[in-house]
């Protein structure tokens, strides 16, 4: 099986609040998928793609960089990866 090209990473399904650090301002939103190289989020206003956010949940501080963005989700690419043991706990299957 050809698995070349593919997003094949480790992503937890969950439902959790985070806030989101922009230029624009600061918007608490909902974790939809989450990796230790990124995250799915729905948020209330688009954020501009290609832009760098800080993403914070709890005591979890990262920069981000948003890939893509339409009106309801964003996805953010992670500069530097995450600890598995930073989300574990917290998480829902």
């Amino acid at each position: 099986m050809d698995v070349s090209g593919s997003r094949k990473v480790d992503r937890r399904h969950v439902l959790l609040k985070a806030t989101i650090l922009a230029a624009e301002g600061e918007q608490e939103v909902r974790i939809k998928d989450l990796s230790s190289s990124g995250a799915q989020i729905a948020c209330a206003s688009p954020l501009r793609t290609d832009r760098d956010v800080i993403f914070k949940r709890g005591a979890i501080f990262a920069a981000a960089r948003v890939a893509w963005s339409d009106s309801e989700c964003a996805g953010l690419e992670f500069y530097r990866q995450l600890e598995p043991m930073a989300f574990g706990s917290d998480r829902t299957a």
